[in-house]
């Protein structure tokens, strides 16, 4: 302690003396030198140790740090990637774990929190070496100057799936509502709505898959049917539709099918989980789909769980009634003979991790949860600095078997917050679109019900779409590349209507800065998507 008070104490004075310019080179080097030995260069190990003694001084972190997570004027830095305790250990709710307890002291004496100036533009997984900086507090640092962080780039390469007839992507799509003004909507802006379609349709499209189930949308028909317009307005080949609820729209949140009508084509009675007065009356979906190349089929129950907002114990009350309600209207889809198939997939946004108590259920009663079954480290979203599975899949023990690969992708939880739809980083200076929200349901072609689905004859249509490979990689679909406005699908309210050019999804991007071209396919969500394989076994 009073040695570094002699070096600060003899670098001010000889800063005193350059400023006299008196002997100036020679007070320069002495008070440079001098003021490195006054920082103290420590682990992190050593300094958790003391965090009192350090207190009001600079240090030097020689450990490399990684960054967890990112605030408006701080980070969180580890020395590795923190996940969440409920991956490993059962939570409070579910039993005050003694694992659960050791996990999250290991997190928080892990944790440090940096206050440095733009951490917006750090993508978690972000490093740095020798991070020089003052402690404020216990686990608390702040600097006047960004370090040199070494940012961190996620893979675009799309996850190896291995040999598949079908690609299932389950994905969040984080409040997608068509109709603005209202309760669940009113933050958004027409130009924010207009980017976030074109961001969502193009990391779908991106993501090469033959069946998406998306979760967060708005109540109703529209925002399938708005995606699945966008998605075949900037793709070539187009042949995307949609699973039509027939409900009428809502201010509220709910579950939807897009899928590729050269592919696959749904079968039997789309089923609803909750009843129609529920808040839950569309987040619980059972469909099932043909692939019509091979005519295999298999069922999909899409389910988005009640989020953890209120206490643990309220929040895990709510999960466990979703829980039992999904699982009585499967047990009576197939005891009611709606479905007979035995291949089941269960997915969506469970907001559960790996050892909570509605996680758990679902396996003991006899569904296998491929979330984490290629990758054990495998985490979809990422809160307060710790990375878990929000998202999961569930098999049925014939599904399981012709399962390949279960893998997210890490479009979202990695990238930096700024890049995301709402942010005011995306559009150039004073050149915002003036756009109008929809006011009603617009139209997408070809659409079809569960119950009116025609089938197609597998010699007519294409091949199916190409299993996903280690090769394949995200590309933003091209403007040049996409169908001129007046042969897209529209998406105005009116079919007859001449669509505008802001019909088009990539009207948006003659708007967008330069960081929200090169961010197109990231950040459209919180959640990250995950990509599912299927082989059919013959």
């Amino acid at each position: 302690m009073h040695v570094r008070l002699f070096f600060h104490t003899f670098a001010a004075v000889l800063l005193f003396f350059l400023f006299m310019k008196r002997f100036f080179f020679f007070s320069l080097l002495l008070a440079c030198c001098f003021s490195a030995f006054a920082v103290r260069r420590v682990t992190l190990a050593q300094l958790q140790s003391d965090w009192q003694s350090a207190a009001g001084h600079t240090v030097c972190i020689t450990t490399p740090l990684v960054v967890c997570g990112t605030f408006p004027d701080s980070v969180v830095l580890a020395p590795q990637r923190l996940y969440v305790p409920e991956e490993h250990a059962a939570g409070l709710a579910d039993g005050d774990s003694a694992g659960y307890r050791r996990l999250a002291a290991l997190n928080r004496e892990m944790r440090i929190c940096l206050q440095c100036p733009k951490p917006y533009s750090l993508n978690l997984g972000a490093t740095v070496r020798n991070l020089t900086a003052q402690v404020t507090g216990i686990r608390r640092l702040t600097t006047g100057k960004r370090p040199s962080f070494r940012n961190y780039r996620p893979s675009k390469r799309l996850p190896s799936l291995g040999s598949t007839d079908v690609v299932v992507c389950a994905a969040n799509v984080q409040n997608y509502f068509v109709h603005l003004g209202g309760y669940a909507s009113a933050k958004t802006t027409p130009a924010q709505h207009a980017l976030q379609c074109y961001k969502v349709a193009s990391a779908l499209l991106a993501l090469k898959a033959d069946l998406y189930a998306l979760c967060e949308l708005e109540k109703g028909s529209s925002a399938p049917a708005e995606l699945a317009g966008a998605m075949n307005a900037l793709s070539r080949k187009g042949g995307y539709t949609f699973v039509r609820t027939h409900t009428p729209d809502g201010d509220t949140i709910s579950v939807g099918f897009v899928y590729d009508s050269t592919s696959l084509r749904p079968c039997g009675e789309l089923l609803f989980a909750a009843p129609a007065g529920s808040i839950y009356s569309q987040r619980f979906m059972l469909q099932g789909f043909t692939h019509i190349p091979s005519g295999e089929s298999f069922v999909v129950s899409l389910n988005h769980l009640r989020s953890k907002r209120g206490t643990p114990q309220e929040s895990l009350r709510k999960r466990m009634a979703n829980v039992d309600m999904l699982l009585s209207c499967i047990g009576r889809a197939y005891a009611d003979s709606v479905y007979t198939d035995p291949d089941l997939l269960l997915l969506g946004d469970y907001n559960s991790y790996a050892q909570e108590l509605p996680v758990q259920t679902i396996v003991r009663s006899g569904y296998a949860d491929l979330t984490c079954s290629t990758d054990s480290l495998a985490y979809t979203y990422s809160f307060n600095g710790e990375c878990g599975a929000l998202d999961r899949v569930f098999a049925s023990p014939s599904m399981q078997a012709q399962v390949t690969a279960v893998l997210p992708v890490h479009l979202n939880t990695d990238y930096y917050w700024s890049a995301a739809y709402w942010s005011k980083y995306n559009f150039r200076r004073n050149t915002v679109p003036h756009l109008a929200a929809p006011t009603a349901a617009p139209t997408a072609a070809p659409t079809s019900s569960p119950s009116s689905a025609s089938p197609s004859s597998p010699s007519s249509s294409p091949s199916p779409s190409p299993s996903v490979s280690s090769s394949s990689s995200l590309s933003s679909p091209s403007p040049s590349s996409s169908p001129s406005v007046s042969s897209s699908p529209s998406l105005s309210s009116s079919s007859s209507a001449a669509p505008s050019p802001s019909s088009s999804p990539s009207y948006i991007r003659r708007y967008l800065s330069p960081a929200a071209k090169r961010n197109l396919l990231f950040r459209y969500s919180d959640h990250d998507p995950l990509l599912i394989g299927i082989r059919f076994t013959r």
